[in-house]
């Protein structure tokens, strides 16, 4: 039995026995700034817009684009706080 490499567009990273980490929270997720870093957001809700994964796969380096009605900002997965995941119909 041959072992064949799998790549994914966009990810580059080789799965031969390695599993691809996913990151903590999705596009369209609810989340909430949390105090551990303080922010200007801290206890605001706002929704991901944009998933920028950590390069070496660290997920606590992992960064969110939150949007707060018509703002913008980004925020590492250490000062996110999951309120609710979005509802499939």
């Amino acid at each position: 039995m041959s072992r064949t490499r799998q790549t994914f567009p966009g990810i580059g990273s080789k799965l031969v026995g390695r599993q691809i980490r996913m990151p903590r929270f999705k596009i369209d997720d609810v989340v909430e700034i949390n105090s551990v870093i303080m922010s200007k957001r801290t206890g605001q809700r706002g929704q991901i817009k944009k998933v920028i994964p950590n390069k070496e796969q660290i997920r606590t380096l992992d960064r969110y684009v939150v949007v707060f009605g018509t703002d913008r900002e980004t925020f590492s997965d250490i000062q996110l706080v999951l309120v609710s995941q979005p509802t499939t119909s």
